[in-house]
């Protein structure tokens, strides 16, 4: 390998295994994003929330919700695996257009 910097470059060729990284990111597991949903609690809020899911064909890898008594909100955490950025704020902007939603947002640890 001519003009090559790396220091794998001097080993035989026979060391040497050939790889290629996936292009198609249809292909890619994707990454793990968990998402908040906070909206006023009222019947068929998870079932909006999975069908936008699965209107991505987006796997979801965790859920779990709970209502506040006092304020009646429901806090609904999803995680989710996502190709890119782009189909992140796709599916984060249909959630925040569901009826009652007050607040759609990425829950980084």
């Amino acid at each position: 390998m001519k003009n090559c910097t790396f220091s794998y470059c001097s080993l035989p060729a026979s060391r040497i295994v050939p790889m290629q990284w996936e292009q198609d990111a249809e292909d890619m597991d994707g990454y793990d994003v968990s998402i908040e949903v906070q909206a006023y609690d009222r019947a068929g809020l998870l079932r909006d929330i999975t069908a936008v899911v699965a209107d991505e064909k987006l796997n979801m890898r965790r859920a779990d919700a709970h209502v506040n008594e006092r304020n009646n909100v429901a806090i609904v955490h999803v995680d989710l695996d996502i190709r890119d950025v782009r189909q992140l704020s796709r599916v984060m902007s249909r959630l925040d257009r569901l009826p009652n939603v007050r607040n759609v947002r990425r829950k980084v640890s």
